[in-house]
């Protein structure tokens, strides 16, 4: 089964999100990715997760304001 676009396999076999981020996010976060542990090695659990988490995570890379310095 193919892995989802957002799922990424740690070397330990634990699986978490991860986003890739535009310039200004790289800027704040100081790295090219946003990676966040799902907190387990099972894949269908992973899945599971990603879809329950995916939203929050999109939000934090397209929030207003990180285009734009200085506009809140």
């Amino acid at each position: 089964m193919a892995r989802p676009a957002y799922l990424h396999r740690r070397p330990d076999g634990r699986y978490c999100i991860q986003i890739r981020l535009g310039k200004r996010a790289q800027e704040i976060y100081g790295r090219p990715l946003l990676r966040v542990s799902l907190r387990t090695a099972n894949f269908q659990e992973a899945r599971r997760r990603l879809v329950v988490n995916l939203g929050w995570a999109v939000d934090i890379v397209q929030a207003p304001g990180l285009e734009s310095p200085g506009s809140n």
